[in-house]
This record gives structure tokens, C-alpha cells and sequence, in this order.
């Protein structure tokens, strides 16, 4: 019964990524924003999952981060608020959600090549100018829920040289009583097989994701310093995933 499930919520996701890419290309880019959020919303409903929000989104025109538990972060803040996503450079080959990822604008980030960081950072400050709210998982891989892991700086250069602030959430996943424990079931790391988890994922009655949205927007005028405030932001609303150890 959960497999036939899943099967069938597999399939709405495959024709629903490429009725959004096709959008995409129809529009020649230009509808990049609405697309997304409804392929966000939409893939939310298909996966029966519920988002509880805390506080406020921020304005447009900011960098926004939050700590990283999983690929379904992306469209539960692209649910939430029109952005820009920085992904590392792997999610360009994945199956179905890579070229829709490109299409709807992603900044890919080869995080296995520091120099890497000199192309990506001018792409986020020119986002940011351009008054377009930016997303960027600053620990740089996902974890179980169970620590947030510290902040890598170098991405918070781009918000200082494009005098834009720093919003911050926290990210939580709660799985229906009887499921898998979503520190393994919709939390995605260490060495998980990204197909085989997203179709266990599928198999899922129901997932609450919750947001936290930190209320004031932070600016410093060094980019180590801001990476330590909005660790500290982000810990102060995070919830741990009960379970999630290693």
C-alpha cells in the first residue's frame, strides 16, 4: 500500500517538475518566481506536507539563511518566499529537479573548488542589488537535526558588498507518529542515496515542517562576525530533531 503510494506521488512529481519546466521555457525565464512557488506549493500538497510558520517572512531584498536538513528545505522556503537558491553544484545533474533548479535561476556552487567562491559571490551580490531575496545554507551540508553545524563565512561577503541585511530561520521536520523518524525519513545526509530516500520520503501519511523566521534582520560589517550573529539567531529558534543522532 505505501509503495503504490509513493509510486503514484512519484509520478505527480515527475509531471509536475516538467509541467514547470516547460513553463519555464515557454516564458523564456521571465516567470521564474511565480513557477517556483507553485512548484513548491504543489509538491508540498502531493507529499501531504504541512508548513507551520513562526514570525514573519522577511522584506524581498535580502539574504536569507537557515540551518539545512534536506532537499525539501528549497520548497518549503520557496513555498514561502520568492528567491534566488545557492546549491551546490550536484543538484544541476540530479534527475528532474536539476534542470528545473537551473531554469528557475539557482546559483550552483562547486564547493569542492574554493576558487569557486570568486564566481558565485558576485552572482549573489548582484541578486541582492537587484532588490531579489536570496537563499544560502551556510553549514554547507545537511544534517540529522540533532547539531547545527557552524557557519562557513565565505557567502556572507555577498549581502556586505551589496549593503543588503541578513534574515535568518530555523528549520524543523516532525514525521506522523508510527512513520519512519525524520531524522532519517525527511532529514537527507551523510551518505543517503538521493533517489532511494525520496521515495521513501513519498511513502510518508504526512510530515510537519515548521519555519521559524528570526523578527530582525542582522548587518555587521564583517562577514565572520555576521556568520557568528546569525548561528546564534538561527540556534536560538531551532528545535532539534528528537532521534536524529548519528
Amino acid at each position: 500500500m505505501r509503495s503504490a503510494l509513493a509510486a503514484l506521488r512519484f509520478a505527480g512529481f515527475l509531471a509536475l517538475t516538467a509541467l514547470c519546466g516547460l513553463a519555464l521555457v515557454a516564458s523564456g525565464g521571465r516567470a521564474r518566481r511565480p513557477v517556483f512557488r507553485f512548484w513548491a506549493r504543489s509538491l508540498l500538497r502531493l507529499l501531504a506536507i504541512r508548513v507551520s510558520v513562526h514570525g514573519a517572512p522577511p522584506p524581498a531584498g535580502v539574504a536569507l539563511v537557515a540551518n539545512h536538513l534536506s532537499y525539501l528545505d528549497v520548497a518549503v522556503l520557496g513555498s514561502l518566499v520568492d528567491a534566488v537558491f545557492v546549491a551546490k553544484a550536484d543538484v544541476a545533474s540530479w534527475p528532474g529537479i536539476g534542470p528545473l533548479a537551473r531554469r528557475a535561476g539557482t546559483i550552483f556552487l562547486d564547493r569542492a573548488r574554493k576558487r569557486d567562491l570568486a564566481r558565485v559571490i558576485p552572482l549573489v551580490e548582484a541578486e541582492l542589488r537587484a532588490r531579489r531575496t536570496v537563499v544560502f545554507f551556510p553549514e554547507g551540508t545537511s544534517s540529522a537535526g540533532d547539531e547545527i553545524l557552524a557557519f562557513r563565512s565565505s557567502l556572507f561577503a555577498a549581502p556586505l558588498r551589496a549593503a543588503r541585511p541578513l534574515a535568518c530561520a530555523a528549520l524543523h521536520y516532525e514525521s506522523v507518529p508510527g512513520d519512519p523518524h525524520a531524522s532519517r525519513s525527511v532529514c537527507w545526509w551523510g551518505d543517503m542515496s538521493f533517489v532511494p530516500h525520496l521515495f521513501g520520503l513519498m511513502k510518508l501519511r504526512g510530515v510537519t515542517a515548521t519555519v521559524s523566521f528570526v523578527a530582525e534582520t542582522l548587518w555587521e560589517e564583517d562577514r565572520k562576525r555576521l556568520a557568528r550573529r546569525a548561528h546564534d539567531a538561527v540556534r536560538k529558534r531551532w528545535q532539534p530533531t528528537l532521534g536524529g543522532e548519528r
